[in-house]
């Protein structure tokens, strides 16, 4: 298992395979979610296709490369892979942060490089605690002109653009200077050099490195970098990983946990906002009837139902939305819409009020319900009446006219 220092509370990562170097973290899986979200992203990313997901869970066949492709994939952070644990020093002797992977023999790669398996697997979040982490240097990420012979290289792009383009967006609209984006920069190498496997025998293992620092700056950079990064290698899985049945806690979106708290810490640091594009946006419009499936089945619990003395309703987190789309897909009216893009909101990172729906008496058991529309009948109710009219319908579809006609006149005789 792996164990991530996200919070004052270990995060365990269950090895989904023995001595591969792949964990999961179920409850933060979209897939494994007993709410029903589809994603296959880690699956599509996996170069060599031995991650698979299936009706019953996520499985992991033998053939891992270890690139960490899975993990830079993942929305969710639900995927962790040895050799991303990342904690650099504020060391100040170098005029750059660079980073260089694991195929890269050791002493060919720059003095003070951050070493990884490989830079298609770091996540958004690494790369924002790693410019937070750098200072004022530059934070370069090496290409050795390999990425097209490598098993688990990229297409027509470096593997990490994906990334690297997200976090320069974020940057400039917390108002970074365009020198502190992080950059691809070609340092190439012959292919001679590269390394056949992704490994790294020198590297310092499952634990991470700590260092003594002695100002204040130093400590709290350790402890940021710890937060984002840090795991450690345990024991062996069976090679699946099982979905959750009845488990519908919502799920925890631990990448984006860790992209706004460095997006908060960066934001300080250049007297910025945070990006209104991290924060998506939710409208519901008057076609809602407030049948709250919306909140049922949303997986992170950014939309949750109120009550209060005057009605109740559907309020909006967009701190922790990771707009999957599940609200848009669900809703019988079609009156939800999802946007990426937090357009004009003053304050996107604040629980917000969608709906205001009135109390009325179910005309059937008496009971207080809310409704957006014209319904006389609560959700219980309502639904047990729709269920009976099905039957009915179903009863007679396939019955012939004359027959109907015959059941009809019988009914009437009989009720004389």
């Amino acid at each position: 298992m792996f164990t991530m220092n996200t919070s004052d509370t270990p995060l365990t990562y269950h090895r989904l395979r023995p001595n591969a170097p792949v964990g999961l973290l179920a409850k933060a899986c979209l897939e494994l979610h007993p709410r029903g979200v589809t994603c296959a992203r880690c699956m599509e990313a996996c170069p060599v296709e031995v991650l698979f997901l299936t009706e019953e869970g996520m499985e992991l066949n033998e053939g891992c490369l270890g690139c960490g492709r899975c993990m830079g994939a993942c929305p969710t952070g639900a995927i962790a892979v040895h050799g991303f644990a990342l904690a650099p020093t504020p060391d100040s002797t170098h005029e750059a942060l660079t980073l260089d992977c694991w195929k890269v023999p050791r002493d060919l790669s720059p003095s003070g490089a951050v070493r990884v398996p490989c830079l298609g697997g770091l996540r958004v979040s690494q790369l924002l605690a790693l410019r937070y982490v750098g200072g004022s240097r530059r934070l370069v990420l090496v290409d050795r002109g390999w990425c097209g012979q490598c098993a688990a290289g990229g297409n027509d792009s470096h593997p990490a653009q994906a990334a690297l383009s997200a976090t320069c967006d974020w940057l400039e609209e917390i108002g970074a200077p365009a020198s502190h984006c992080p950059t691809l920069e070609k340092q190439l190498l012959p292919v001679s050099s590269q390394r056949q496997t992704i490994s790294d025998n020198t590297e310092t293992g499952d634990t991470v490195s700590r260092r003594n620092f002695t100002s204040r700056l130093a400590h709290e950079v350790a402890i940021t970098a710890g937060k984002v990064a840090g795991f450690r290698l345990g024991d062996g899985g069976t090679g699946k990983l099982l979905r959750a049945v009845n488990n519908q806690a919502p799920l925890r979106a631990i990448e984006r946990e860790r992209r706004l708290l460095m997006l908060e810490r960066l934001a300080a640091r250049y007297g910025g906002s945070l990006p209104q594009s991290f924060f998506p946006t939710v409208i519901i419009g008057p076609e809602c009837r407030d049948h709250r499936r919306c909140t049922g089945l949303c997986p992170t619990g950014a939309l949750k139902s109120y009550e209060n003395l005057h009605g109740g309703g559907v309020s909006f987190d967009s701190a922790v939305c990771v707009a999957c789309g599940q609200c848009e897909r669900i809703c019988p009216e079609h009156a939800v819409q999802l946007s990426t893009w937090n357009v004009g909101a003053t304050s996107p990172n604040e629980t917000i009020v969608l709906t205001r729906h009135a109390h009325r008496a179910c005309i059937d058991c008496g009971e207080t319900f809310t409704t957006g529309g014209y319904e006389t009948r609560c959700p219980t109710c309502r639904k047990s009446w729709e269920m009976a009219h099905v039957g009915v319908d179903t009863l007679f579809r396939n019955i012939p006219e004359d027959r109907k006609r015959h059941n009809t006149r019988t009914n009437k005789t009989n009720n004389k």
